[in-house]
């Protein structure tokens, strides 16, 4: 009896995935991702697919410690579990998840996809419906002299992209990330938007302010974390002072944060993932205390595969407080195990009506990059 809505098996693997090229930051450099990716199957065959892109940086957790929990405390207990009960299952394994976000968003996408597909409707029917038709995404140029940077931007643009984010945060002076924006707006034009995403790496509120009023002439579309994750109430000066929009990323992981970013009016943007908040029903959460407060959101990613993209791409396409968008994980892979850039167009995007999140998963894809896997 009511075999569609208890799981009656489960599988967990790591994966290393090659990049096409190196994602650089100011804090590291990505040639490869790791992440843990949850296969559920109920007892009449759904299946349904969740991912956790652990990332000690944004989301606290490395990925051995997240492959370790999901297998060893959070499986044992899905199996025999009804999905209709998910809310009251979270709760008894709410101290768990207070540290490991990424674990959380893993079951989370799981339920939503398996429960979506037992209800033949597509993730975003569950979040309320449709709101946008397509989405519009942004590329990411990494961290590079200004000449490379440009050259870097200029290829996206010749791809079809019309929004550019650059990864900046220098060391050792501020000044360098203007000239980076500087040369960039030079190759790009006037019309093109241009993200800055420091990465908390300018240190305090006073080499931000410098920053940004010296950035200001090349019209950076906004600064994304100019001062380090927490300093909520020394950025609200900046964004007051300078009057160039603000986004909040790291740091900015849990109810209590963005209750304190949107009383302190610290930003005008927060950058939410799935990851960091632990899923796409704390997602919902945070967007409603920032629109609360008249602070957009963008839907971004810690380079997810196919299944945590497809996740981000729901969420953009229900919630209506969503403006910038920027899943393109699946793009920079050599090879992803899903086939979610069938739904990308140049720099557009539009979810398919499928159930569930809507995607195919190769499973021998997955066994191609699979480094450790439960059961064996």
């Amino acid at each position: 009896m009511n075999s569609e809505w208890k799981i009656q098996t489960a599988e967990v693997s790591l994966l290393k995935l090659p990049l096409r090229t190196p994602l650089v930051t100011s804090y590291t450099t990505y040639s490869e991702i790791e992440t843990v990716v949850l296969r559920l199957v109920t007892e009449s065959g759904t299946i349904g697919w969740g991912e956790a892109r652990a990332d000690e940086h944004s989301t606290g957790e490395s990925i051995q410690s997240s492959f370790s929990l999901i297998k060893n405390r959070l499986i044992p207990t899905l199996i025999g579990l009804d999905i209709r009960n998910a809310p009251a299952w979270f709760k008894e394994f709410g101290v768990l998840f207070q540290k490991a976000p990424a674990s959380k968003a893993a079951i989370d996408i799981a339920f939503n996809d398996l429960t979506a597909r037992s209800l033949n409707v597509p993730c975003w029917m569950l979040l309320g419906g449709r709101y946008k038709e397509e989405i519009q995404l942004s590329r990411v140029v990494s961290l590079a002299s200004p000449e490379v940077m440009a050259a870097q931007a200029v290829a996206h643009l010749e791809a079809g992209f019309q929004i550019i984010k650059l990864k900046v945060g220098d060391p050792s002076d501020w000044r360098n990330d203007v000239k980076r924006l500087a040369a960039v707006r030079r190759a790009v034009g006037p019309t093109i938007k241009i993200k800055i995403d420091v990465n908390g790496q300018w240190k305090s509120p006073t080499k931000a302010m410098a920053a940004i009023e010296a950035m200001q002439p090349h019209r950076p579309e906004y600064v994304e974390q100019p001062v380090p994750p927490g300093e909520w109430a020394g950025m609200a000066p900046v964004r007051r002072r300078t009057g160039v929009p603000l986004m909040v990323d790291e740091g900015c992981n849990t109810l209590a944060a963005m209750l304190e970013i949107a009383l302190r009016a610290s930003a005008d943007w927060a950058n939410l993932k799935v990851m960091a908040c632990g899923g796409m029903h704390e997602v919902v959460k945070f967007n409603a205390v920032a629109e609360a407060a008249s602070i957009g959101v963008q839907i971004g990613t810690l380079l997810e595969t196919s299944i945590g993209s497809a996740a981000g791409l729901h969420l953009a396409t229900s919630l209506s407080n969503v403006r910038w968008v920027e899943m393109g994980g699946p793009a920079m892979f050599q090879q992803d195990i899903g086939n979610i850039l069938s739904w990308y167009q140049g720099d557009r995007v539009k979810v398919p009506d499928l159930p569930g999140l809507g995607i195919t998963v190769d499973q021998a894809m997955i066994s191609r990059f699979t480094v450790e896997r439960w059961p064996l």
